[in-house]
């Protein structure tokens, strides 16, 4: 069972470590990248996703060690906390409470744990407009940054994770906004239905402009902006189909 906040002991948290680099000898990560690992462990019952990122050389000569991404604090009560932190070896480790192993952009991995998809699609832009009710910006929010929270009870349906870079703004800026819907329209995978992957981006959208409380006129107009930018801006991913981008950028 997972509390609002557990502590792991360093002995734990080194025995985290020991599994996630043998996950990753044996191929068995979610990712794998020169600077940056990432994998799923299992201990005592409970599971973890620990996160490794090569220390750059600089840091290294000034000892510097690194401590919990600011984002992580920002975003408390919609990202698996973090429990666990090291640095040895040349790496840095932190280790977060496990949400759950399907992201957004896993539609097949959801529709074969039977997860109801429009519900999820719900909970996600309703968790993206209470981040933006708190004027916070999460500069990543394609949709396997989205996950389907099926383990911590305290938390949303859907979290966000990967929150390295969340920026606080007094007032959150209309293009911040847009381009956080553009990331997500546009990143999505195609459904096995083009109509199914329509009506939960519908629900998606519903569900984030009642949330933070945007009248229709604003939300239409929020969207073509987000899809002008999905179209011009070569940071976001274009995963969608033809179909669900043409209607979009229609706004």
């Amino acid at each position: 069972m997972y509390a609002d906040q557990i502590t792991i002991s360093d002995e734990t948290v080194r025995s985290l470590v020991c599994l996630h680099n043998a996950n990753i000898l044996n191929g068995n990560y979610i990712r794998k990248l020169a600077k940056r690992q990432v994998s799923r462990v299992s201990q005592d019952g409970l599971s973890y996703i620990v996160k490794a990122y090569k220390i750059s050389w600089w840091k290294r000569l000034l000892f510097a060690q690194p401590g919990k991404p600011a984002g992580d604090a920002l975003l408390k009560g919609f990202t698996p906390e973090c429990v666990g932190i090291i640095s040895q070896h040349g790496w840095h480790y932190t280790i977060y409470q496990d949400a759950g192993a399907h992201s957004m952009l896993d539609i097949q991995g959801m529709l074969a744990a039977n997860l109801e998809l429009e519900e999820c699609f719900q909970a996600a832009g309703s968790v993206l407009a209470m981040i933006h009710k708190r004027n916070l910006y999460h500069v990543d929010t394609k949709p396997p940054n989205f996950v389907v929270n099926t383990n911590l009870k305290f938390l949303p349906r859907v979290v966000v994770v990967d929150c390295d870079r969340v920026l606080s703004y007094a007032n959150l800026p209309f293009r911040r906004r847009a381009f956080n819907l553009a990331q997500f329209i546009s990143g999505g995978k195609p459904f096995p239905e083009i109509g199914m992957q329509l009506q939960c981006l519908e629900a998606f959208l519903v569900s984030y402009g009642k949330t933070a409380g945007i009248q229709n006129g604003d939300l239409t107009e929020l969207l073509s902006s987000a899809m002008g930018m999905a179209r011009s801006n070569k940071r976001i991913e274009k995963r969608a189909p033809k179909e669900i981008l043409d209607k979009y950028w229609r706004f």
